[in-house]
């Protein structure tokens, strides 16, 4: 059998003392490859990652050339052929280490102590899902009854965090964990029945985030002011992306008609970034015989 020990400490601030917290994960594997790959838990695994990314952010060390070693490299038996399951692995692994390394939460770490401590110890003690909910964000798709002032009531949709989902004839709910932006797009503002469907956005808000604490902050966007990028700085610009990408993606971009399709490139060309696509395209794969010592 295979032991592989992942063991990561996590030093933060939580009023007046400090506490270091480890975590200990052992991965139990036979030397067969799909047992192998069945054995490992991309969820776990990133989860270690992020908090150690983290810590040496906050500790001031340099990071850049930590986890540019950790996203580009897998080891792995080099006797060992990759299979479709390994290589979809490290898709998932690298996916996210890519919200980690080009997603706003580490410019927050950066610039607020306020917001840096409350993050460090939202990562030591949160489970998977929270760590993976504040590295990359969820958006929301507030589905609007098809009938102005018909009485209908919104159902929720979850869509890819990505630019080219701010379409003007919707109302979107950007949930960063710690934040929840809804924004409210110009054609959708126009709509006779807002405010009805603005209370049920907010009915919907407090589903979310009725458990978290500290309560996240609320705030509500409308299309076409500058509080437009507090918005699209959580979003990954697929704008950049060829158009086959853009449709792997989110499909629905296939039925727009070509000029609805080139006013919402045109909106998103400012922003700048790569996407994952492009991030994807600089990752090599290394194969090496055995561990580093």
């Amino acid at each position: 059998y295979l032991f592989l020990y992942l063991s990561l400490s996590l030093s933060h601030h939580l009023f007046i003392c400090q506490m270091v917290r480890v975590t200990t994960v052992r991965y139990d594997c036979t030397a067969d490859q799909d047992e192998i790959v069945a054995a490992c838990d991309i969820e776990t695994a990133f989860t270690l990652t992020a908090r150690e990314y983290l810590r040496l952010l906050n500790s001031k060390q340099e990071t850049s050339e930590v986890l540019t070693e950790q996203a580009h490299t897998l080891l792995a038996n080099s006797q060992t052929s990759f299979n479709a399951n390994v290589k979809m692995l490290t898709q998932q692994f690298l996916e996210k280490l890519y919200f980690l390394k080009h997603g706003p939460l580490v410019s927050r770490m950066l610039q607020h102590r306020d917001d840096r401590d409350y993050l460090l110890h939202v990562l030591a003690i949160g489970d998977v899902d929270t760590v993976t909910h504040l590295v990359k964000p969820k958006l929301y798709n507030l589905v609007l009854p098809p009938a102005q002032g018909s009485g209908g009531t919104l159902s929720v949709v979850e869509y890819p965090p990505v630019t080219l989902a701010l379409r003007s004839d919707r109302i979107l709910l950007l949930d960063t964990y710690t934040d929840l932006f809804l924004w409210v797009g110009v054609l959708a503002q126009g709509r006779i029945d807002i405010q009805e469907l603005l209370e049920q956005c907010h009915h919907v808000i407090r589903q979310l985030c009725h458990h978290r604490f500290p309560k996240p902050r609320i705030s509500v966007i409308q299309d076409g002011t500058s509080m437009n990028r507090f918005v699209e700085c959580y979003l990954m610009p697929i704008h950049n992306d060829p158009k086959d990408v853009q449709h792997t993606i989110l499909p629905e971009l296939k039925d727009l008609p070509d000029d609805s399709y080139g006013e919402l490139m045109n909106r998103h060309r400012h922003l700048l970034g790569r996407s994952l696509h492009q991030w994807l395209s600089e990752v090599r794969l290394v194969v090496v015989s055995s561990l580093p010592k």
